[in-house]
């Protein structure tokens, strides 16, 4: 509130006068008056003026330091979605999705399949989505009499057959999420018996005897397990001072079970490495995943994400040379290759390939194809709309 009382003391009017008093000086008061609350108040306006725009300047700073910020973030943003797009862990959310496949075979693939069911020493055991959750069938090596084996209310991914084709060993997941809870299975080869025999796993495979499964667990380690469900353990990383702080996934136990191979996050995302099981000592293949032995563990297949005809291609690394050559690298229209199992002792690559501008392991028209190696004859067994994953041989009795 104005206090003129205190003006009047402030600015020294004469004794016993008041501003009022000088009202019929008007103009010689007024100037008086103004230069007086001019000088009392022009200190106060400066130092007013100098906190405004000095707050303004640091707000100033303040938002183009904001600005350059949000460009940063949003520049590391579209590269983290590039990347991820790239080596496919954010397909699922960014992919757009192709139209319903309506390919039919043609003559040739039909004359192929036929020549192949002559040849092909068993059925093949697979998981599909095709009932609307992940579970467990099989059909010809023609893709006829296709049977549903196992079809929880969970989802039954990864199968794994017995070399003697006595058992099949799968995960049962409580959903398709990457880090969902997960347990490990075994039945027999017509979805009888279903038992389980550890937790917390996904991922299993048999030993050469069958006797043992290999496992994941908690995207970090190595496990075995007994058929039985006894004598649980892990074998890598275990102490091993190269591995205690990264990933451990989808491994796979050589044949005479001294090796193990595996993806990680070591060297980045994704990165196939061997290890020996009993130095724990380590050794980097090369960029790329899903790693499978040949049977007579000289040679890994594995997927190649760079430097391929599409988006992925498998090669094959002999151990003891490193030399490396494309095993199936094929462009489009389904150029995609991904789930590779050797089978019959070395003749058989066992994959699935989806076409261009897919990669989601869980909703990518996935299909599934034979190849001959040795006389690299690729053979395309189903033509439908689901996801048909990680084929393995089950050999005919």
């Amino acid at each position: 509130m104005y206090d003129i009382e205190h003006e009047e003391q402030q600015l020294n009017f004469p004794a016993n006068t008041s501003i009022t008093q000088y009202k019929f000086r008007p103009i010689f008061t007024f100037g008086e008056l103004a230069r007086a609350l001019s000088s009392r108040y022009t200190k106060r306006i400066t130092t007013f003026s100098i906190l405004v725009r000095n707050s303004l300047d640091g707000l100033s700073i303040r938002m183009s330091s904001l600005r350059t910020t949000a460009a940063l973030l949003l520049l590391l943003g579209i590269g983290g979605i590039v990347a991820g797009m790239k080596l496919g862990f954010l397909s699922r959310f960014f992919e757009r999705p192709l139209p319903p496949s309506n390919e039919l075979a043609s003559e040739e693939e039909r004359q192929a399949l036929q020549a192949l069911a002559k040849d092909f020493p068993g059925r093949l055991v697979f998981d599909s989505n095709r009932s609307g959750s992940f579970g467990i069938y099989s059909m010809q090596p023609d893709g006829s009499d296709v049977r549903e084996i196992y079809n929880s209310e969970s989802e039954d991914i990864y199968p794994d057959v017995a070399l003697d084709g006595s058992l099949i060993v799968f995960a049962r997941a409580k959903s398709t999420e990457r880090t969902a809870e997960s347990s490990i299975w075994i039945m027999k080869p017509d979805g009888s018996e279903p038992r389980q025999i550890a937790d917390n796993g996904t991922f299993p495979s048999f030993s050469r005897d069958a006797k043992t499964v290999y496992f994941e667990r908690d995207r970090a380690k190595l496990m075995s397990v007994s058929v039985d469900g006894s004598n649980e353990k892990e074998i890598f990383p275990a102490d091993s001072k190269d591995f205690g702080s990264y990933d451990v996934i989808k491994p796979r136990v050589s044949p005479d079970g001294k090796s193990a191979a595996f993806i990680s996050d070591k060297k980045g995302r994704w990165n196939t490495w061997i290890a020996d099981l009993e130095s724990l000592t380590v050794r980097h293949l090369d960029e790329g995943c899903e790693p499978a032995w040949f049977p007579n563990g000289s040679q890994i297949a594995w997927i190649k994400t760079k430097d391929t005809k599409e988006r992925s291609g498998m090669y094959r690394f002999d151990i003891e040379s490193g030399n490396v050559a494309a095993l199936a690298d094929y462009g489009p229209p389904r150029g995609h290759e991904y789930f590779p199992t050797i089978a019959a002792g070395g003749k058989y690559l066992l994959f699935s390939s989806c076409r261009e501008g897919e990669h989601d392991h869980i909703s990518a028209n996935y299909q599934i194809y034979v190849k001959d190696i040795e006389s690299d004859q690729r053979v395309r067994v189903t033509f439908d709309n689901f996801t048909n994953r990680w084929p393995k041989l089950l050999p005919s009795n």
